[in-house]
C-alpha cells in the first residue's frame, strides 16, 4: 500500500502493515509494519511519546537522515543502519533526497537487545552485510513481492540483525579500550615529550572529545591532567635523587617553562620543589 499523508514520503514509496500471530507476540521478534520510503527534504519524523511501533530499525539506501535521540546527535549515511526505541524522544529527517527501508518491531528479548546496542551507538556502519542490511532488505522485499516470509524466518532475520550489531559494538568497545590503555603506557614513556590531546587521540583512532570521555572513564583523570601528574611524580623523583637544578628537572620532565613547573608543582604537593627537595634530602 502506499503511505498516505506523509510530508516527504514521495510517490514511488511502499507501506507494509503486518498482522503477527499471538504465538508470534508471545514467542518470536515479529514486525508490526515495515516499508521502503522514497524521500525529500520535508521528511521529518519526531516524537516526545511512545509510539506504536516499540522499536525502530532505519537502514538508508540513499542520501543521508539526520536522526536525534535523547541528547545524542547522528546522521545516519548510505548503507549505514539506526536502531531508535521510539520511547525515547527522538527526531529523524531527510538531508534532501534519500531512500530507506525500515522495519517496526517488537517481541522476544528485543528490549534488553535494543537498549544493549543503544547502549554504544544508535547508528551503524555494519561490517558484515550479509548479517545486518541485507535481512533487513529481504524481509521488505518479501512483502513487496507478495511473498511474506514465515514469522519464524521474520525473527531469524531480526535477531541475526540485532545479534550482529551487538557483536560490533563490544567488538568496537574492546577495541576503544585497548586503544586507551595502549595511550596510557605511552604517556608514561613519553612524558617527556610534546604531548597533545590531538596528537593522543589520532594515535588512537578516536575523536578527541570522545576519547577524552573514554580517557577520564578509565582513568579518572583527563589526558593533560594525566599527563601533568606523571611529570610530576617524575619530578619529584629526580628532586629527591639527583642534583640536577630545577630548570633541568622541568626540561627532563616535559615542562616547557620553569616557572609553569614551580607553580603547578607548588600547587599538586603544597611546596615549591625546592622546598620538597629539602623535605626530602
Amino acid at each position: 500500500m502506499k503511505p498516505l499523508g506523509e510530508p516527504g514520503v514521495l510517490a514511488a514509496s511502499d507501506l507494509y502493515l503486518s498482522f503477527p500471530s499471538e504465538f508470534a507476540r508471545k514467542n518470536l521478534f515479529f514486525i508490526d509494519r515495515c516499508g521502503h520510503y522514497v524521500l525529500d527534504r520535508h521528511y521529518l519524523i519526531s516524537r516526545s511519546a511512545p509510539a506504536e511501533i516499540r522499536f525502530l530499525i532505519l537502514y538508508v539506501t540513499k542520501g543521508s537522515l539526520s536522526l536525534v535521540v535523547g541528547s545524542r546527535d547522528y546522521t545516519i549515511h548510505e548503507n549505514e543502519i539506526a536502531i531508535v526505541d521510539t520511547r525515547v524522544y527522538h527526531i529523524y529527517a531527510s538531508n534532501g533526497n534519500a531512500q530507506m527501508y525500515w522495519i517496526g518491531f517488537d517481541g522476544a528479548s528485543s528490549e534488553s537487545l535494543v537498549a544493549e546496542i543503544c547502549r554504544y551507538s544508535h547508528v551503524y556502519t555494519p561490517v558484515v552485510m550479509s548479517r545486518t542490511l541485507e535481512p533487513v532488505r529481504e524481509i521488505v522485499s518479501s512483502f513487496a513481492d507478495g511473498m511474506t516470509m514465515s514469522e519464524e524466518m521474520i525473527s531469524a532475520c531480526i535477531h541475526l540483525v540485532l545479534s550482529a550489531l551487538i557483536d560490533q559494538a563490544k567488538t568496537t568497545i574492546r577495541a576503544e579500550d585497548t586503544a586507551v590503555s595502549e595511550s596510557i603506557r605511552y604517556i608514561q614513556t613519553h612524558y617527556q615529550e610534546a604531548l597533545t590531546l590531538t596528537q593522543l587521540a589520532a594515535r588512537a583512532c578516536l575523536n578527541p572529545g570522545y576519547f577524552s570521555t573514554k580517557f577520564k572513564k578509565e582513568t579518572g583523570s583527563s589526558p593533560k591532567e594525566y599527563i601533568l601528574n606523571i611529570r610530576i611524580n617524575a619530578a619529584k623523583t629526580l628532586l629527591a635523587n639527583t642534583g640536577m637544578t630545577i630548570r633541568q628537572v622541568a626540561a627532563s620532565t616535559g615542562f616547557q617553562n620553569e616557572a609553569y613547573f614551580s607553580s603547578y608543582f607548588k600547587k599538586k604537593t603544597g611546596a615549591a620543589p625546592s622546598e620538597w627537595r629539602t623535605y626530602h634530602e
